[in-house]
């Protein structure tokens, strides 16, 4: 992936990219081979930064059209919240959108493995934190394009993670739990 503004390496805990939350990111040079709404598992290590409080719709990892609304992604709520989300854009439902794990990003500061796990034939997302299921919704329809993925910012806006990002892993299947 292309580093912006020097993301740092940090070889503790077997290797993590350090974002300082003001301007960090990586972007990967070709796109990742998912998209309609097939199966997918995005999973990822995380350790938040407590600047990631206030900030609006803190993304880990995101991939998608963010100019059609059309992404799924990890990260944090948007301001003032701090709960961890499982992100699904712009899915044209009522009970679609957003899952808000109600866990709060800043509680801690430990590592944390978020996956996020979308079923095609069931129409159900789930999101996991560290193995345990926290949410699940009913998801009619994500439609996101072959894109690049995206890590340490939001897909539209000049949003930045803070912390600690390791392990991302992306997967054209839906995981059991």
């Amino acid at each position: 992936g292309t580093l912006t503004n020097g993301p740092t390496f940090d070889s503790g805990n077997g290797g993590s990219i350090v974002f300082d939350g003001s301007n960090d990111s990586i972007q990967t040079v070709s796109n990742i081979g998912i998209s309609g709404n097939q199966d997918r598992t995005m999973s990822v290590w995380l350790k938040g930064g407590s600047t990631n409080n206030g900030k609006n719709w803190p993304m880990a990892v995101a991939f998608g059209a963010g100019s059609t609304n059309r992404a799924m992604w990890i990260g944090g709520g948007a301001s003032p919240s701090a709960y961890w989300y499982f992100g699904f854009w712009g899915s044209p439902s009522a009970t679609s959108g957003d899952l808000d794990s109600g866990i709060r990003m800043d509680a801690d500061d430990n590592w944390h493995l978020l996956t996020s796990i979308y079923n095609e034939i069931t129409q159900v997302a789930k999101g996991y934190i560290d193995g345990v299921e926290v949410v699940s919704g009913n998801r009619p329809s994500i439609n996101t394009g072959n894109s690049s993925l995206v890590i340490g910012k939001h897909l539209t806006q000049s949003t930045y993670w803070e912390g600690y990002i390791s392990k991302i892993q992306i997967y054209n299947r839906a995981l059991s739990s």
